[in-house]
């Protein structure tokens, strides 16, 4: 039977109905001393009861979740992404290994994340610096004061060139940093959120130039992490 078709719930129905209608008639008959007002309770409760159970009776595998067809050749091709993905991890993290001024890096990426040859080069050289010229300044002085970016990987995009990008561990505090800071009119300060269940999920945050599509990630002023700092001060209340 189509599992669209509403005949089930049509047939479920109308013998509910030829089952609890003669069944009110032979009660209200045969048991006078029955109130009615309590008699017509039993029957609006048999009613539906009996009309959802021969519904079930006829669609039993309605309310079971529906199992998702995974194309097996999908399947195998995640297993090997995922194997793969596995190896150049083990071998990422040996590369790490031989190298003694890397191996704390090789430890941080056995507790989960990435590590590439230019991250490592601009974490371990304070004066490196990866966004355009009217944010350098700025990171410079995030780097300077502690807060110590990141440098995000490069995502090639046809037609552009590469973003310079990193990941500050911090939140603006903006009329301290437009006090301290020569801020050209491309450079703003944009948060807002990501929404999935609700309209504040993932909060995000960024220090970007239009002119040069370069950008400073940064912690959602609102949503911090227990340790995130300001930058360049805290406000004062």
């Amino acid at each position: 039977m189509d599992q669209n078709s509403p005949l089930p719930a049509i047939v479920g129905v109308a013998a509910a109905f030829a089952v609890v209608v003669p069944l009110g008639f032979f009660m209200h008959r045969d048991f006078p001393w029955i109130p009615e007002g309590f008699l017509g309770v039993i029957l609006a409760f048999l009613l539906p009861v009996i009309s959802f159970g021969i519904f079930r009776s006829l669609r039993p595998n309605v309310f079971q979740p529906r199992r998702s067809k995974l194309d097996p050749e999908l399947a195998k091709a995640g297993e090997r992404s995922r194997a793969a993905f596995q190896e150049a991890k083990r071998v990422r993290i040996a590369e790490l290994n031989a190298d003694p001024a890397n191996r704390k890096y090789a430890a941080l990426m056995e507790r989960g994340g990435w590590w590439t040859d230019e991250q490592i080069a601009y974490l371990e050289n304070p004066n490196a610096t990866a966004t355009c010229a009217h944010l350098r300044e700025i990171e410079h002085a995030m780097r300077a004061a502690g807060v110590v970016p990141r440098l995000l990987p490069e995502v090639p995009e046809p037609g552009y060139g590469p973003l310079a990008r990193v990941r500050a561990d911090c939140r603006i505090h903006e009329p301290e940093l437009r006090r301290r800071f020569t801020i050209v009119d491309s450079v703003r300060h944009l948060t807002g959120f990501y929404p999935e269940r609700a309209e504040f999920d993932n909060p995000w945050a960024e220090l970007c130039c239009s002119a040069c599509s370069s950008a400073i990630e940064l912690v959602h002023p609102q949503y911090p992490r227990p340790a995130t700092a300001w930058f360049p001060s805290a406000p004062q209340d």
